[in-house]
């Protein structure tokens, strides 16, 4: 459910998958887990095994320049293996720190997120031209950095009503209170 609003709404722009050492072993434990399941088929555990020489290869470099750069040189079909479990686990921890939201807040979170993005790569675009270049539409990513400034500026609508009201009664308007 909220995983899906905030990817749905990012303005149809790719969620580029969190690279940082936390976030790919929260993978790797994930797919372990998965793996030791006694429920899956043999093929089923080889394709899990994959993905975590994949992750494993990704978390022995240590910068997430080398990550990134190491995920756009593999195959499609290797990256299509591991990009979209990172993107889900940060769709996940996104949808776990968004309490009081509701759907149309995560909207408005996701679209502040991908507007976040788009100024990011404003530099590149010259406004005067009709036509964006494809090489900046291929770069257009929202990311982690992208969703946690739209936090700071979009808040919950079921928390912004919530006031606390002090009432102005002293304990001399308490009855019972007397000395015995």
């Amino acid at each position: 459910g909220r995983e899906h609003i905030l990817q749905i709404h990012t303005r149809g722009m790719p969620l580029a998958p969190p690279l940082e050492t936390s976030h790919i072993m929260r993978a790797i434990e994930q797919l372990k887990s998965a793996r030791e399941n006694g429920k899956l088929k043999e093929e089923e555990k080889n394709q899990l095994k994959e993905k975590e020489k994949i992750l494993n290869k990704l978390l022995e470099l240590s910068s997430g320049t080398d990550r990134k750069n190491f995920l756009a040189s593999l195959p499609d079909s290797d990256k299509n293996k591991v990009v979209p479990l990172l993107v889900d686990l940060f769709l996940e921890y996104f949808s776990s720190i968004t309490h009081g939201f509701v759907g149309a807040d995560l909207e408005a979170l996701s679209k502040e997120a991908a507007m976040k993005a788009l100024r990011r790569y404003l530099p590149k675009i010259n406004l005067e031209d009709e036509i964006i270049p494809a090489e900046v539409l291929e770069e257009l990513e929202v990311t982690k950095q992208d969703f946690t400034y739209a936090l700071k500026e979009v808040q919950p609508s079921a928390l912004r009503e919530v006031s606390v009201q002090i009432p102005k009664v002293k304990w001399s308007d308490v009855g019972g209170l007397e000395k015995t």
